[in-house]
């Protein structure tokens, strides 16, 4: 789904969602496509879901026209790449979850 249908479903509220398709440019992951797993009821449910998400999975405010993650280099945590234009990118490993303050920064995790 796209993230405007989601925006539109969802007004106003943090989701958590899985993403589906996304493609960097300079440091930051933009995300297209994402399988909504179930709204959040408020920011003290959302950091709940946040901590506990997996893979793909991860914690956004509709609010945001967009999802554009932040990537951040951490060496000393090693995952293997997941995202199909991995080859064009360093390695990377999967989104964990995004800052709820700013509801715009999430990290990877990279070799």
């Amino acid at each position: 789904m796209l993230w405007s249908e989601v925006r539109e479903l969802f007004p106003n509220q943090f989701v958590l969602v899985e993403e589906l398709k996304s493609h960097y440019e300079d440091n930051q992951l933009h995300v297209e496509e994402v399988a909504v797993i179930k709204a959040v009821d408020g920011p003290q449910s959302a950091w709940k879901e946040l901590f506990s998400a997996k893979n793909d999975r991860f914690v956004y405010h509709t609010s945001k026209k967009e999802i554009i993650v932040e990537v951040r280099d951490k060496p000393m945590i090693r995952k293997a790449p997941k995202h199909e234009d991995s080859r064009n990118f360093p390695p990377v490993g999967c989104l964990m979850g995004s800052d709820l303050v700013s509801a715009g920064i999430a990290y990877h995790w990279q070799q």
